[in-house]
């Protein structure tokens, strides 16, 4: 990701920013039902990640997408069933 963030810096600010709206959007519907807990922990998940580890950032522009899928699919399966 470091080639990708120094030569198009546009697709990691995208892949950040819609799996931030999908974690925000899973949250918001999850409401008082454990939502707000589920923000206030990524967000400070977030901020150690990429704040006291060095690699933190480029590990997780390659995870937050895997994470945003599997959270999605999860969402999506609590719908149906």
């Amino acid at each position: 990701m470091g080639a990708l963030q120094a030569e198009r810096p546009t697709v990691p600010i995208l892949l950040g920013l819609v799996s931030l709206a999908a974690g925000i959007a899973f949250a918001a519907a999850r409401g008082m039902n454990g939502g707000w807990v589920i923000l206030l922990f990524g967000l400070a998940l977030g901020v150690f990640w990429s704040g006291f580890l060095r690699v933190g950032a480029q590990t997780a522009l390659l995870l937050a997408p895997l994470a945003t899928a599997v959270l999605l699919l999860g969402w999506l399966a609590a719908m149906v069933g």
